[in-house]
């Protein structure tokens, strides 16, 4: 630590300063594996001191200048502003390990302190993770990476501090035992120096005694000074009245101090010694003049003031040692009791660890058997595959060649029935021929067939009328087949769109049924919402949300149906201004209700409402950023009383936007309202 910060805490251990907390180092404790992340993010602020007020920061302050040790930094709890993470903080907290002020452990009324000083840093485990989220949020990585919200990048080899999260109890113990063995001392020290003040008092009052009868003495031998005797018989009856008296405050010292008997025994070995003193005195009074005589007791009594005096200040030591004491004692009651609290969470979190490493071995061994399991069902799955696919190509194949068969019966029966027919046709013929032969009574050779050379004639004119049909394309019955294969396969396909077809449309409609019963859900809690909302700031008005269409609620829109106090319904559009601005305002909270939003920006809402309603929605305002956080652009003072911060945004004569951070509201006049306009 600083010296300053040394001081400060050494004024905590002898208890002249009170309410003195510790430093943040002090009084958090952080995991191992996040301690460079968390002292990277705290930077020098964990040395910051906590106290119970500003009045105690106030005297550390002073006492620092006092003594000229340096500066310090103090956070008093009773003036410490509570802290709320920025919008984009809280959503990136989703993705990364979370905020780093959640990842101390330490006690909650210190956390408006600790919010001071990590803010709403959050941890990551990577440079190239922070990189990814940088940019209005600060980010710091578990090997103490530090990313600024502006989008400074602070990084490299880390220097080790000197300085941790949470004391050591060794140490803290030694110290303890240090400091009650110097309070130990320190009051046998006083112990010791009581007794030397008894004793001096012891003779002090030996030393009046003594010199009451030397002075009695004198008047007896001096009776040449008969004058003088009475005056100094007065005297010595005034001494003998307070020699009484402080008898008597004697017997009442050695009443109240009866545990020191025995030590007062030893005082009687020296009493000869102090008889021949008194002896010695008595001759040396005897001697002496009247005027000697009272300034020796004039020094005497000054002597045993100063004794009394320096006495009374050792018994207040005394009791500022025993209170030290009791208070060491205190801390080292509260260490050991801490102590005790972080042992069991120790035992507990290596129970936790042995719970979960069995519970992982156990996950291990499952996963290898299903990842066994799964590479044998793929190895089946494999050659099940291939066996379907051999025998669907062996099954094509197959109804291929049965096709070109039958095309081939098929078409050498279409040929047998064509010759058939033809034959049916020429025997006709013949018939007809034989009947007009027969009527023309022309003979008929039977018997005679062609010859060789006429068949061969017949066959070359035959040969030549299929030259001249041209080519004939061998392959026309294979395309045929093939295009009746792909005509069977294309009617399939058709047939499983049109399933799919039908059950994307049953989806479609499941969807659009699910999602009407979410909107109506989501609506109905709304509008409840903004009947209650409206009705509190239009004291006593109706409003009310309404469909255009409920039974297709995804194509219509939105009615809202607003009936100030005192006024009929009326549509959103038919509204003032004023009133336009309040339904809006409880739709606005009405929503917020059901999904808070984590940040609102409203800018002038409050501008064509009247004074009232205007305070009416800056105090629901109020009362709704507990939950989220509101930042209004405003002109009226109304809104600026109930704002937590305030920015003030002025023009400079030289034409220059000037930031107000405190706007001091004494200096706005009150705003009187000149007409009520009814919400």
């Amino acid at each position: 630590y600083t010296s300053a910060v040394s001081a400060i805490l050494e004024c905590r251990e002898t208890g002249s300063i009170k309410g003195i907390h510790g430093t943040v180092a002090q009084l958090a404790h952080v995991e191992a594996q996040y301690e460079t992340a968390i002292v990277t993010a705290a930077g020098a602020r964990m040395q910051a001191i906590i106290v119970d007020d500003d009045t105690v920061a106030a005297q550390c302050i002073d006492y620092l200048k006092k003594r000229k040790v340096g500066r310090a930094t103090f956070l008093p709890l009773n003036k410490m502003l509570v802290g709320k993470p920025r919008g984009k903080a809280i959503l990136v907290a989703k993705e990364c390990l979370g905020f780093a002020i959640d990842l101390c452990h330490f006690d909650e009324k210190y956390r408006d302190a600790f919010f001071y000083v990590f803010g709403d840093t959050l941890v990551v485990q990577t440079l190239d993770e922070a990189r990814k989220w940088m940019g209005g949020v600060r980010l710091v990585t578990i090997e103490g990476e530090l990313i600024e919200a502006s989008g400074a990048m602070v990084g490299g080899e880390m220097e080790r501090s000197t300085v941790k999260f949470g004391p050591t109890a060794a140490s803290e113990m030694e110290k303890i035992a240090e400091k009650l063995r110097e309070a130990q001392a320190q009051g046998e020290t006083v112990a010791n120096r009581l007794d030397e003040l008894r004793k001096e008092i012891l003779g002090l009052e030996e030393t009046i005694k003594d010199t009451g009868g030397r002075s009695g003495a004198v008047e007896v031998k001096t009776s040449t000074l008969e004058a003088k005797r009475k005056e100094f018989a007065a005297k010595l009856a005034s001494a003998d009245k307070d020699l009484a008296d402080r008898k008597g405050r004697f017997e009442d010292a050695r009443t109240t101090a009866t545990r020191i008997e025995e030590d007062l025994t030893k005082f009687t070995n020296d009493a000869e010694g102090l008889k021949a003193k008194r002896d010695e005195r008595k001759k040396a009074v005897m001697e002496a003049t009247p005027q000697q005589i009272s300034s020796r007791m004039k020094d005497l009594m000054n002597r045993r003031a100063a004794f009394a005096e320096e006495l009374s200040g050792l018994r207040s030591k005394l009791e500022a040692m025993t209170t030290q004491t009791t208070f060491l004692d205190e801390r080292r009651t509260e260490l050991d009791t801490r102590i005790g609290s972080l042992e069991d969470q120790r035992k507990e979190h290596e129970k936790r660890i042995e719970t979960f490493e069995a519970s992982l071995g156990r996950l291990e061994t499952e996963i290898r058997g299903l990842e066994k399991t799964e590479a044998q069902m793929g190895k089946k799955l494999k050659d099940l595959q291939d066996a379907r696919d051999a025998a669907y190509k062996e099954k094509t194949d197959r109804e291929a060649d049965l096709d070109k068969v039958t095309h081939k019966i098929e078409t050498k029966e279409d040929f047998l029935l064509k010759l058939e027919t033809e034959l049916k046709v020429q025997e006709e013929q013949l018939a007809e021929a034989e009947r007009v032969m027969t009527e023309m009574a022309v003979e008929v050779k039977e018997g005679r067939l062609p010859s060789l050379e006429e068949l061969k004639t017949t066959i070359g004119e035959c040969e030549a009328a299929i030259t001249a049909l041209g080519p004939i394309n061998l392959r026309a019955l294979e395309d045929y087949d093939a295009q009746q294969a792909r005509a069977v396969e294309l009617k399939d396909e058709f047939k499983r769109l049109e399933g799919q077809r039908e059950e994307l449309i049953r989806l479609v409609e499941q969807l659009t049924d699910r999602k009407k019963e979410g909107l109506a859900k989501v609506f109905t809690a709304i509008s409840e919402n903004f009947t209650r909302v409206y009705a509190e700031l239009s004291e006593g008005g109706e409003a009310d949300l309404v469909l255009e269409d409920p039974e297709k609620p995804f194509e219509a829109g939105l009615i809202l149906k607003v009936k100030p106090a005192h006024k009929k319904v009326l549509r959103l559009e038919a509204l003032s201004g004023g009133e336009k601005s309040l339904a809006s305002m409880a739709l606005i909270f009405a929503i917020q209700e059901y999904d808070p939003s984590p940040f609102y920006l409203l800018d002038e809402i409050d501008q064509n409402l009247d004074a009232i309603n205007a305070e009416k929605v800056a105090r629901m305002i109020r009362r709704n950023s507990t939950a989220a956080q509101f930042v209004q652009i405003s002109l009226r003072k109304v809104s600026l009383k109930e704002a937590d911060h305030l920015i003030g945004v002025t023009m400079t004569p030289e034409s220059v936007s000037e930031v107000i951070m405190r706007v001091n509201l004494a200096d706005i006049e009150d705003e009187k309202p000149t007409e009520v306009i009814p919400a």
